[in-house]
C-alpha cells in the first residue's frame, strides 16, 4: 500500500507543475538494484518515468463504434 500511495502521490505532484509521468513495474529488479548500488535488504518495486510530453502528440485511438452486448457477453450453451 505504501507503494502505491507513494506513486499517486508522485503522479499528482507531477502533472501539477506540468509534467508528464508514468509508473512502470516491468523492468529488470537487479539491474535496477546494481545501478542504484542499493543495499541487499531493499528491492525496487516500481519505477516513475518523468518528462515533458513531446509538442506533437499522436492523435488518440478511438473506436469507431461501441461495442454491442453480444460483443461484449459471451452466453455458454449446452
Amino acid at each position: 500500500m505504501d507503494v502505491g500511495t507513494a506513486t499517486a502521490t508522485m503522479l499528482l505532484a507531477a502533472h501539477s507543475i506540468g509534467l508528464g509521468a508514468g509508473p512502470s513495474t516491468s523492468f529488470s529488479r537487479a539491474a535496477v538494484a546494481t545501478l542504484l548500488k542499493l543495499p541487499g535488504e531493499l528491492r525496487p518495486e516500481l519505477i516513475v518515468c518523468l518528462g515533458h510530453a513531446a509538442n506533437d502528440q499522436p492523435p488518440p485511438v478511438r473506436r469507431r463504434s461501441e461495442p454491442s452486448w453480444d460483443e461484449l457477453i459471451q452466453w455458454e450453451r449446452g
